[in-house]
C-alpha cells in the first residue's frame, strides 16, 4: 500500500518550489470536514471569525458521496482542510483511509497545536501534511497563532518524525514558517529542530498583520461587498476569456458539501456558490467563472478558457441559460 501512494505523490503531484505552488496536473478538492478551529489566529477569517465556530460534521456516507463525484468530476487530490483544524474531526483516519481506498490523493493542512490521538493512525494514509507556525518560542508563536501551544506542535512533529523513521508512515511533511517582522528571529532556531527530525521547513511570507489582527485581504473582500449578503447567482463579470486558476483547479466544500468560490475567499453567503452533490458540476464551474468577485479580485491568476464544448465553463453557460425563466 505505502509504495503505491508514494508512487502517486511522486508522479502526479507538484508540491512547493522557492514558496510558489505549481500548477498541480490534476483538480483537487478541498472539504472542511467539520466548522471549527481551535486556534483564532489574526491573520485568518476563521481565526477572526467571520466564519464562527459551529458543531457537526460530515457524514462519512455524504463524505463517500462527495468522492465518488470527485472522481466524476477530475478531482483527484483531495485536502481534508480549508478554513478548519481536520484534527478537530471525529474519525478522521476513517475519512483518511476512505479517500485512499478511492485511489485518490490525500491531503492535510493542521496547525497541530493540540492533542492529535489520531495523528499517526490518519497520516498512515496522508501523502501530504502541511504544518504552519510562526515562532519557535511560545511568546512569538501566540502572536499569530492565538491560543495555540508550540510545546504541542513540537510534540506532534517529534512523533511524526519518529513514526517517519520506523516506516509507519510515508506522509511528506512540509512545516511552514510564516515570516512577520517579529517572527524572522526564530526561523533559525525552528530550522535546526526540522533538520534534526529529518522534516522539510519552508519559509513562508506571511500574509496580513496579526498585530492589528488582518487577514492582508479582508479590506479588499468588504469593500467588494458585505460578507453576510448572499451573492446574485449567475451574475455575470466583464465577459473575458481568462478565469482563474483558483477557481478552476480548486473546488472548496464545507461539511454540507456546499461549494463556495474560492480558497482565498472566507465560506460566507456571498461566495457561496451551489452544492456539489445537487448542482451539475459545469453549472458550478460557470458560476465561479461568472461570480463578480472576481472582476476585482487582487490575487487572481488568469488562465485561458477554451471557447469550445470542451470547457466545462462554456457548458455551463449554457445550461445556466436553459435554467434561466424569461
Amino acid at each position: 500500500m505505502y509504495e503505491k501512494e508514494n508512487q502517486i505523490k511522486e508522479e502526479t503531484f507538484v508540491y512547493f518550489k522557492d514558496n510558489v505552488q505549481e500548477p498541480a496536473p490534476f483538480r483537487s478538492l478541498y472539504i472542511d470536514l467539520v466548522d471549527a478551529c481551535n486556534l483564532a489566529c489574526g491573520t485568518c477569517y476563521r481565526g477572526l471569525r467571520l466564519m464562527k465556530n459551529k458543531r457537526g460534521q460530515m457524514p462519512l456516507d455524504t463524505f463517500e458521496r462527495v468522492l465518488d463525484k470527485a472522481h466524476e468530476t477530475g478531482h483527484y487530490g483531495i485536502w481534508l482542510y480549508n478554513w478548519t483544524e481536520p484534527f478537530l474531526c471525529r474519525g478522521l483516519p476513517e475519512y483518511a483511509h476512505m479517500v485512499k481506498d478511492k485511489e485518490l490523493f490525500c491531503g492535510l493542512s493542521s496547525n497541530l497545536s493540540l492533542p492529535c490521538a489520531d495523528l499517526i493512525s490518519t497520516l498512515q494514509y496522508c501523502d501530504q501534511l502541511i504544518v504552519s507556525v510562526s515562532g519557535f518560542t511560545q511568546d512569538t508563536y501566540k502572536i499569530n497563532h492565538k491560543g495555540g501551544n508550540i510545546e504541542f506542535v513540537k510534540r506532534n512533529l517529534e512523533k511524526i518524525a519518529l513514526a517517519k523513521s520506523n516506516g509507519k508512515i510515508l506522509t511528506q511533511v512540509d512545516i511552514r514558517y510564516f515570516n512577520f517582522p517579529y517572527s524572522i528571529k526564530e526561523f533559525t532556531l525552528f530550522q535546526k529542530f526540522a533538520n534534526d527530525l529529518g522534516l522539510n521547513i519552508l519559509l513562508w511570507k506571511g500574509l496580513g498583520d496579526p498585530m492589528k489582527r488582518s487577514p492582508i485581504y479582508i479590506k479588499e473582500f468588504l469593500k467588494i461587498s458585505g460578507a453576510h449578503k448572499p451573492a446574485e447567482v449567475g451574475i455575470l463579470q466583464p465577459p473575458s476569456f481568462s478565469a482563474c486558476f483558483n477557481n478552476i483547479n480548486f473546488t472548496i466544500l464545507n461539511k454540507n458539501a456546499d461549494v463556495f468560490l474560492c480558497c482565498c475567499s472566507p465560506n460566507v453567503p456571498s461566495t457561496y456558490i451551489g452544492n456539489f452533490l445537487e448542482d451539475d458540476w459545469d453549472i458550478l464551474q460557470f458560476r465561479a467563472y461568472a461570480h463578480p468577485h472576481c472582476a476585482h479580485c487582487i490575487i487572481k491568476i488568469p488562465v485561458k478558457v477554451k471557447a469550445n464544448m470542451d470547457s466545462p465553463i462554456v457548458r455551463g453557460l449554457i445550461k445556466q441559460l436553459e435554467n434561466l425563466s424569461f
